[in-house]
């Protein structure tokens, strides 16, 4: 038996070189953190001997030099050679000396990149404390590109069969003299590979300029731009064509600066996710904002609620512990569908702008590639768009942001071998990309959601207003009868009526659906309540019949069952109340009786939820006159938002009460969960503005503002500052006086 080493053939290089650096933009990225991670002030890259486009001639190579650490000629040697050497992994110290920077490179295999630019290459380095400078080079220029062929004869060529010539100068780039760097790496490339454009360049050039963070900053006293945008100051890229520094794009950070300025419907700044305390906080337009994951408002996502049960097992009322660690971030969200006449509203040319740049991912100041290029979509924003509503989610191109993580804190969150994005690691990436894709759906569902309504509202209303069609049918007719064309004219005429008609008719069916929709909500509860105590009966029988004789406990359970059956049939009683005949009856109605029937149907969800339910009234008893069914529908609206959004308070403090008030002929429906947000007030009694995400159908208060004003009474809310609140959440002020 004889033992034996491996002897990998040389086209193990041009593998590497293919398979690891996907194209010529990554490797000069990957070389451009090499002088990052050497702790270099900057670096240059420098095109030289190509035509106007870039094309490549004989003369052509390209320039990769900096000013960091540097390496000697036992670096070289012990490391540069040295495939996928772990030298910098086992560094005790993961930052530089001098500007305390994460060290990126951490594979060994970044000099590869070398090979997939040029076939020669020429390295001259030095550091401080040297006397002279390491040079190296290296010439595959005799072999064919899979190593197969030296000097176009077949050969058999292990790795080691290749040669590098390493020796040592004096000091020729790195003088230290007259401003010159003392230390540094000067990379030459020669019989260059592939091929180059302006396009590619360009390509290039964007890469560079983002490869260190984009700083979102937040200044208030600035009137004009208190966003503004700005790259880490502490590594600079030069890029060179032929002695020149090209700049094509030197303004386009300002534009976009400006951009998200002016432009952005929704500005989420200064955000940060905390993993312990499972929130994100953020500030929205500048209001502050938390968001908790195990919150109602959260779970409602479908999207968000479907991944912790496929992913976890997790359901809505159970706590959610991420893999993944803390992050910070900055989104922008824009309409690109904004009309002229708007405030967001933006050119072509400078939609395409905000369309170049995407959601940034940067570790420890240094993007993660290729998130953020306009072809990506890391975040599968545009995948989640094609498999549901395409009004549920943002697109892709139309939310610009920054996303900063660290090695310390997520180091679940892996980079792949290849530089290009995260590796697929389980549960901390999917964990991480799904509470970033959770808050942008939450931004579309919630501010947006109010944000377009707003918008259609307006038009609708405007058109509606103005009548529009109308106007202009009174105008072409008037044409034609100048004209003299009076049969024309007739037939305007006749559509002009028939277009009033359909205004009419259209708004009698909107006053019609209006109380469909009340009857339906209603209908709906009652049947949640009928399901739940049907359930209990079968139960009950089903124990009966399995138990044998008829014994005490027999009794007891069938005393359950008529309970049941009599909860049955007092729901069915106040559901045929709301039917269309006994809402046009008026009559005068007791309301302390409606909120004590209101307040029965909520029983059992009261008492599930722990809710404290309390009905304060003086002596007399408020009636006024209307039905049972107006009444009723506004309880039980107001019933539901408010369980809803107590889920988000302690089991222990959650609190419901209804102040009568007979001598004022008003009522105050209020409870001590979150309330109602400022910037929600306007919209609150909206038809189809909801908060509650997708969950909300944005009706319930509309339709009780609607009832009520049937029938000469009000409904409005009442902020908790205010002397009339009860309570610290949500106050609703029913007033049976009317405006």
């Amino acid at each position: 038996m004889s033992t034996h080493s491996f002897k990998p053939h040389a086209r193990l290089l041009t593998m590497i070189g293919e398979q690891l650096v996907a194209d010529e933009r990554i490797a000069l990225i990957e070389l451009a953190k090499n002088a990052y991670d050497a702790d270099s002030p900057n670096v240059l890259i420098a095109f030289m001997g190509f035509n106007d486009r870039f094309g490549i001639t004989d003369s052509s190579m390209i320039l990769i030099e900096d000013s960091g650490i540097g390496m000697d000629e036992a670096d070289l040697k012990a490391i540069w050679l040295t495939p996928a050497t772990p030298h910098k992994k086992q560094l005790d110290n993961k930052y530089t000396k001098k500007y305390n920077r994460r060290i990126q490179g951490e594979k060994g295999i970044g000099r590869f990149a070398l090979l997939k630019l040029g076939k020669k290459i020429t390295i001259i380095t030095k550091k401080s404390s040297a006397k002279k400078e390491a040079r190296l080079e290296l010439d595959l220029t005799p072999y064919d590109d899979d190593f197969l062929e030296e000097n176009n004869k077949p050969k058999d060529i292990s790795l080691d069969d290749i040669q590098v010539m390493i020796t040592e100068q004096e000091p020729t780039v790195f003088k230290g003299e007259d401003g010159e760097a003392k230390s540094g790496t000067q990379i030459l490339i020669h019989s260059l590979r592939g091929k180059w454009s302006e396009a590619s360049v360009l390509k290039v050039h964007k890469s560079l300029t983002k490869l260190q963070s984009l700083v979102i900053e937040n200044d208030p006293e600035n009137t004009e731009r208190p966003i503004q945008i700005k790259s880490s100051s502490d590594f600079e890229v030069e890029l060179y064509k032929n002695g020149d520094l090209y700049q094509p794009e030197a303004d386009a950070i300002s534009t976009l600066e400006e951009l998200v300025n002016s432009s952005t419907v929704l500005k989420v700044t200064n955000g940060q996710f905390d993993p312990k305390k499972n929130q994100l906080f953020f500030d929205l337009n500048g209001e502050p904002i938390s968001l908790d994951l195990d919150s109602s408002i959260m779970r409602s996502l479908s999207g968000f609620r479907k991944y912790l049960k496929d992913s976890y097992g997790i359901e809505s009322h159970e706590k959610f512990s991420p893999k993944c660690g803390p992050f910070l971030f900055s989104l922008f969200i824009f309409d690109l569908n904004a009309q002229s006449d708007s405030a967001y509203y933006i050119s072509r040319p400078h939609k395409e702008i905000v369309k170049s740049h995407r959601v940034y991912l940067y570790r420890d100041g240094v993007r993660v590639h290729p998130y953020g290029d306009p072809e990506d979509d890391w975040l599968q924003l545009d995948t989640m768009r094609g498999t549901s509503s395409l009004g549920d989610n943002l697109s892709n191109d139309q939310v610009f942001g920054v996303i900063e993580i660290s090695h310390e804190q997520n180091p679940g969150l892996v980079d792949k071998t290849s530089r290009e994005g995260l590796i697929d690691t389980g549960d901390p990436k999917a964990d991480f990309t799904e509470i970033i894709r959770a808050l942008l759906t939450w931004l579309k569902s919630s501010p947006y959601k109010k944000y377009a309504a707003q918008v259609k509202v307006q038009k609708e209303a405007q058109n509606f207003a103005e009548e529009t069609l109308e106007k202009d049918l009174l105008k072409i007719k008037n044409e034609l009868l100048v004209k003299g064309d009076d049969g024309i004219a007739k037939k305007i005429e006749q559509c002009y009526r028939n277009v009033k008609s359909l205004r009419a008719h259209l708004t009698n069916r909107a006053e019609k659906t209006e109380e469909l929709a009340g009857v339906g909500l209603t209908v709906e509860i009652a049947a949640h309540d009928i399901v739940h105590m049907s359930s209990k009966a079968v139960h009950g029988i089903r124990s009966i019949l399995n138990s044998g004789d008829l014994t005490d406990s027999h009794r007891s359970k069938l005393e359950i069952i008529q309970g049941a059956v009599q909860f049955i049939h007092s729901h069915l009683i106040d559901i045929q109340e709301l039917f269309r005949p006994a809402r046009r009856k008026r009559k005068i109605i007791n309301v302390n009786e409606i909120v004590d029937k209101a307040s029965k149907i909520f029983e059992s969800s009261l008492k599930e939820e722990s809710v404290n339910f309390d009905i304060i009234s003086n002596s007399d008893e408020l009636k006024v006159k209307t039905t049972d069914a107006v009444l009723l529908q506004v309880l039980l609206n107001l019933f539901d938002n408010s369980i809803y959004w107590l889920k988000n308070k302690s089991k222990t403090n959650r609190k419901i009460q209804i102040h009568i008030n007979s001598i004022d002929s008003t009522v105050v429906f209020s409870d001590n969960g979150p309330g109602v947000s400022e910037d929600n007030l306007p919209f609150i009694f909206t038809a189809f503005f909801s908060s509650k995400g997708e969950e909300g159908k944005g009706l319930g208060l509309y339709i009780a503002r609607q009832l009520l004003e049937r029938h000469g009474f009000s409904i409005d809310y009442i902020n908790p500052r205010n002397n009339d609140a009860k309570l610290s959440g949500a106050n609703f002020l029913i007033d049976f006086g009317g405006k």
